[in-house]
């Protein structure tokens, strides 16, 4: 399913629908967006559709593109494309370098599309990157191969290798967009919190981990800013269950390694265990309470995903994994991971525990699998975590 307005499509452009799906999907968690090569407006608009309330620039010097071989755009054509869809962003008309000497704001997401030689994208990087936030992030287009040799751009593909650091991760990919997040940390919490129930309850388990990790800094992911947090991630809300963000949490998260809690949790243990077993494994998981999936029989569970699941995976003694306790650091495979995740997760928008598990089978990871005591819903013999399921759910969303 496509993450694009449909109006933003009436617009011309050169973007895949998965490219301009990243973009929208970045742009959720962005209140100011800068554009870099506005062309005739698609992207942008998709961006601003998507976030209606992100402050909005676009920067094009509206020339000649005959040398890239397509008729380029107009100011005033620009303009009127995005007038026609109610919006109204502040353009800026000139080079990105020029731009960039005037331009005094700081932004949640960059996105780079302006000139494709290398000098060009280097400058765009150096000169605009500084200006994302801490915890914010950077899209570039064009990084790759193309769908067709006439659009590789490979000193694109140079420029962006040239510039990776260790304060940058790169999050997602599709197509020829890549999509990179500012690290503000090393080790850090994150939690997902939409609702007054859930936002309480993040509050007690933020306590509840600060009793035992004072000094790990916590994200939470919500529609406006939570005063425990110390970095607020101010996300649009996609989905009653909040499992649209849930399954993006390596995208989200602006940490190199994370522990991500459920809101409904509460530590009852130091994590620096967790983070250690890091060292050795891409990610630590819990078995489910039910074990393997075969042993699953939620009556809430979609009978079409659960039977698809079933087709799909190998077998069903396969161990089952609670994702509301989960560590993981940052490589190839926990990305490929996590990305599949959230696109198993869009097939029927519901249950992330069976999504979890056939994006398992796609992308391969290390797993610490640790036993429910390490984090249960009995508390009794909860070691690490007590997990008070369902206590932050809100009408509509999947059981």
């Amino acid at each position: 399913m496509s993450d694009v307005p449909s109006q933003a499509k009436t617009i011309p452009g050169l973007m895949t629908d998965g490219e301009l799906s990243l973009l929208c999907r970045m742009a959720r968690s962005a209140q100011s967006i800068a554009e870099l090569g506005t062309f005739k407006g698609r992207s942008l608009a998709a961006m601003m559709l998507t976030n209606p309330k992100a402050r909005a620039w676009g920067v094009d010097w509206f020339g000649d593109m005959s040398h890239r071989g397509y008729k380029g755009s107009t100011e005033a054509e620009t303009r009127t494309n995005l007038a026609a869809l109610g919006l109204n962003p502040t353009l800026i008309v000139g080079t990105t370098t020029e731009a960039a000497a005037d331009f005094a704001e700081t932004v949640d997401l960059l996105h780079i599309d302006a000139g494709h030689s290398y000098e060009e994208c280097s400058a765009d990087l150096a000169n605009w990157g500084p200006k994302v936030k801490p915890g914010g992030a950077i899209c570039v287009h064009d990084y790759g191969h193309a769908r067709s040799s006439v659009l590789d751009r490979p000193e694109v593909k140079q420029a962006v290798d040239d510039w990776r650091s260790p304060g940058w991760a790169e999050v997602e990919r599709a197509g020829v967009m890549i999509a990179f997040r500012h690290i503000i940390a090393d080790e850090g919490a994150l939690y997902v919190a939409y609702g007054e129930k859930a936002r309480a309850l993040a509050r007690e388990s933020i306590r509840s981990l600060k009793s035992f990790a004072p000094r790990l800094p916590v994200a939470v992911v919500s529609d406006s800013p939570l005063d425990m947090a110390d970095h607020n991630i101010i996300h649009v809300e996609v989905d009653k269950g909040a499992r649209a963000q849930k399954t993006r949490m390596y995208s989200l998260s602006p940490f190199r390694k994370t522990l991500y809690l459920d809101a409904d949790t509460k530590v009852l243990d130091n994590p620096t265990a967790g983070f250690g077993l890091l060292a050795y494994v891409d990610a630590v998981f819990a078995q489910d309470a039910k074990r393997s999936f075969a042993l699953v029989n939620w009556p809430a569970h979609d009978p079409a995903e659960v039977a698809a699941t079933k087709a799909e995976l190998p077998t069903e003694a396969l161990c089952y994994y609670n994702s509301g306790v989960i560590f993981f650091r940052r490589n190839e495979r926990t990305q490929a991971l996590f990305q599949g995740w959230h696109q198993e997760w869009k097939r029927w928008q519901k249950h992330d525990q069976m999504a979890m598990l056939r994006a398992m089978m796609k992308h391969p990871v290390r797993i610490a699998a640790m036993r429910p005591p390490w984090n249960t819903h009995h508390r009794t013999i909860a070691k690490f975590v007590f997990h008070n399921h369902r206590q932050a759910s809100r009408a509509g969303a999947p059981g």
